[in-house]
């Protein structure tokens, strides 16, 4: 990690929980992260669609103990997706799966993305699924 993030992430945190839940993590984007990194070992992933965050108004409430990868399955390639998400399952250790996405058709492909790298991984991870509306309300499938 970089210096400047791990003094970051140590500055002002009183106790090994909130560490846990603020510590920094880069990159996030899914085409990007490794394959195998100290900060997936026994992790609650949270997948969200690259829009989520915006429009969502309260999406720091699904953040807390979660590490974040983002991807927009409209503008990238979802099968390479889910290649890349299996590998990560195969070789971390996982605890849970939460997808964030819009309600727009092309977002739906996030849950796909999961769905095959959970076969791929030959895993049993619970998964969340939430679908953020236009109008930025959050509603669990």
């Amino acid at each position: 990690m970089h210096e400047y993030l791990k003094s970051k992430a140590n500055k002002g945190n009183k106790d090994e929980e909130s560490q846990k839940t603020t510590k920094p993590q880069w990159p996030i984007k899914l085409n990007l992260v490794p394959v195998k990194a100290p900060f997936f070992e026994n992790a609650d992933l949270l997948l969200a669609a690259d829009c989520a965050p915006v429009a969502l108004k309260e999406f720091n409430k699904l953040l807390p103990g979660k590490r974040v990868l983002i991807g927009c399955p409209k503008f990238d390639d979802a099968r390479a997706y889910a290649q890349k998400l299996g590998e990560i399952l195969k070789q971390n250790k996982i605890h849970s799966i939460t997808i964030a996405h819009m309600e727009v058709p092309c977002c739906s492909a996030l849950n796909w993305v999961v769905s095959k790298a959970l076969e791929a991984s030959e895993k049993e991870i619970p998964v969340k699924e939430y679908e953020i509306t236009v109008k930025g309300e959050m509603n669990e499938l």
